[in-house]
């Protein structure tokens, strides 16, 4: 069997972008204690993301609606939740009858453009605070998973099936 090195050119994958979500948002607390709605809404809204536009996602109906998302109560629970976990941060606010708000991901930097309400300094300011979350017990543990005892730490005794002063009349 030969060992082939693969080319760069994308023959390890399908072609097309994708979304990245590096180890360190996913094994965070942040988004360890996300529901299941805003998990996947942060994934949908993290498909805008070009390389070039962190800070213009939007979560607008418009884009929302053609994704499955039919109910807006639900979009703007799972917004504020992912909000208020430091993983989705506003940058414009939005307004009737025709401006959308934006919003950047958190782990990536904000790409500086025409019409934000919130500078790069701002920016910078809660940028971590989903880094912040984590302070306390590690969600996925370091060390892996020892085997745990089923019998007693003293050991097996023997059991006595007769009472220990003899049988009962």
């Amino acid at each position: 069997m030969s060992n082939k090195s693969f080319k760069r050119n994308g023959s390890k994958r399908d072609s097309g972008g994708f979304v990245l979500f590096t180890h360190d948002v996913i094994d965070s607390a942040a988004y360890r204690q996300l529901g299941y709605a805003s998990r996947a809404l942060l994934v949908d809204l993290a498909r805008q993301y070009t390389g070039t536009n962190n800070g213009r996602i939007v979560a607008c109906n418009k884009y929302l609606k053609p994704l499955g998302w039919n109910s807006h109560a639900t979009v703007t629970k799972s917004l504020r939740e992912l909000q208020d976990s430091g993983l989705l941060i506003q940058t414009r606010l939005g307004m009737r009858p025709n401006r959308a708000a934006w919003f950047a991901l958190a782990w990536y930097q904000l790409d500086a453009s025409q019409g934000l309400d919130m500078t790069n300094r701002e920016f910078l300011n809660v940028k971590c605070d989903w880094k912040r979350k984590d302070i306390g017990a590690p969600l996925i543990p370091k060390t892996g998973i020892s085997k745990s005892r089923i019998a007693p730490e003293n050991g097996i005794s023997s059991l006595q099936l007769a009472p220990i002063n003899g049988v009962m009349q």
